[in-house]
């Protein structure tokens, strides 16, 4: 272990960075105004946290209300769950890749969030553990796929000077959407029922899907690095 640490703090000492063009000087507040503003004045950010929220609202539903659904099946089952659910999303990023080469970015996330949509109304619908588990499964491959354009996009959409902002930004979108989102479908859950609450949350998510036409992840402004999403 001492040796790895060794050689981990050896290369990064030998490791020649870029050299940057040093910023001025800014107040905090300074700094955040003029992100406020930069994305005001970027469309291609704004389609990517309008494309964020739009996601991330309806689809916090199933891990919301997932501690409800597997009551049957006790503690033991609602951590199996948990468990398909991230073997699912380890499987869907070693076939990401791939998808990638085949489709679009916008392509990749509407498939991903239909099937992520079908496998939410699913959950409120199937009782076999069995077939429970294969729903969760394939949830987080489709989770992962949408997750990782996003990211990629949120990284790659502003110069460097605006980056940390900018995901800064992403991130409260992403986490925000998912606060609200569990709050108002846990709250439909009460008074409606689990299943109807994952089935109007899956409607939620397909509706989210028409901001496409006028928010692309794909726009020839974007700069996206070809190694990393290819359109």
């Amino acid at each position: 272990m001492q040796l790895r640490s060794f050689g981990v703090i050896y290369f990064l000492c030998k490791w020649k960075q870029a050299v940057h063009e040093p910023l001025p000087r800014q107040r905090v507040w300074d700094a955040i105004a003029e992100g406020f503003r930069y994305v005001r004045g970027a469309p291609e950010v704004r389609s990517v946290l309008i494309r964020t929220g739009a996601f991330s609202f309806g689809a916090t539903s199933l891990l919301a209300l997932l501690p409800v659904v597997c009551q049957p099946h006790g503690a033991q089952g609602y951590g199996f769950l948990l468990t398909c659910f991230g073997l699912g999303a380890l499987a869907g990023a070693a076939l990401l890749p791939r998808l990638r080469l085949r489709y679009s970015v916008d392509g990749l996330v509407a498939g991903a969030t239909v099937v992520f949509a079908a496998m939410t109304f699913l959950a409120g619908q199937v009782y076999v553990f069995e077939w429970l588990c294969l729903v969760l499964f394939s949830a987080g491959a489709a989770w992962i796929g949408i997750l990782a354009c996003f990211n990629v996009v949120a990284l790659t959409m502003c110069p460097s000077w605006m980056r940390a902002r900018a995901l800064s930004m992403y991130l409260l979108v992403l986490q925000g959407g998912m606060a609200v989102g569990s709050a108002l479908w846990g709250w439909l859950a009460a008074r409606q029922g689990v299943p109807e609450a994952l089935a109007w949350s899956a409607l939620a998510m397909i509706v989210g899907l028409t901001t496409i036409r006028r928010h692309r992840l794909t726009a020839s402004e974007l700069k996206m690095a070809p190694a990393v999403v290819r359109d």
